[in-house]
Formats: C-alpha cells, structure tokens, sequence
C-alpha cells in the first residue's frame, strides 16, 4: 500500500489546487505556453519542487500539460 499512503500526501492533496493555478495563470496570461519553472511552480503552491516533478508527470500522462525542459503547455483548450 505504499502508493496509497503517498496519495495521501500533502503534494497529492494539492493536486486539485494546482490544476487550478495553473488555469487561472493561462487565463491571465492569455496563452497556452506558460513560462513557469518547476522551482516557481513549488514556491507558489507551497511544495517541493520533487513533488511538481511528480504532478506534471502525471497530467502529461492525463494528456492535460505538456512539459519538458522549459516551459508548461496547457493542452485543455
């Protein structure tokens, strides 16, 4: 059950938030292509930068982001 008590992490509970964040940044922005670090992308969500790693990995596998070395792509438009 390893997976499941990761689940219950602080950064897995804070999956839905930066789906969130990450929308309202694209909405502001205007634009798909959001020039965000995962570095940023941690300090705002209040994280560690290994657990964006880990949620960026799962919403490319979604089909929700887009990333790679550089910047985040929101492909929900």
């Amino acid at each position: 059950m390893p997976a499941r008590s990761n689940c219950a992490s602080r950064s897995c509970a804070r999956a839905p938030t930066s789906r969130r964040w990450l929308l309202r940044a694209r909405d502001l922005a205007g634009t798909d292509d959001l020039q965000f670090t995962q570095e940023f992308l941690a300090e705002m969500l209040g994280v560690k930068r290994t657990s964006v790693t880990l949620h960026a990995r799962t919403l490319q596998q979604a089909g929700m982001i887009k990333y790679s070395r550089g910047p985040y792509s929101d492909h929900q438009s």
